[in-house]
């Protein structure tokens, strides 16, 4: 047994402090951070058409916070992922 107990295969996982709620827009990270999913489950929904995102150059997305709070109040008041 490691003495540490972490799994030598498994990478470390980085903490992003939850966004500042001011900001105009988020990093994937940062919006992933203030939904308390992953950044891959962000993307997932992103790619369906669930939340929307702004796209910065060829391949960066941004993403608004009241887009992330519409999505959330879509789930909260039933309608899905829609």
């Amino acid at each position: 047994m490691r003495p540490d107990n972490s799994c030598p295969n498994r990478k470390p996982k980085t903490q992003v402090e939850t966004p500042d709620p001011r900001a105009v827009c988020w990093t994937e990270e940062e919006a992933a951070a203030a939904m308390r999913i992953s950044p891959r489950n962000l993307f997932d929904l992103a790619k369906r058409g669930h939340i929307r995102f702004i796209l910065v150059g060829d391949r960066s997305k941004r993403y608004r916070p009241e887009d992330i709070r519409a999505y959330i109040a879509r789930l909260a008041a039933g309608q899905g992922a829609v």
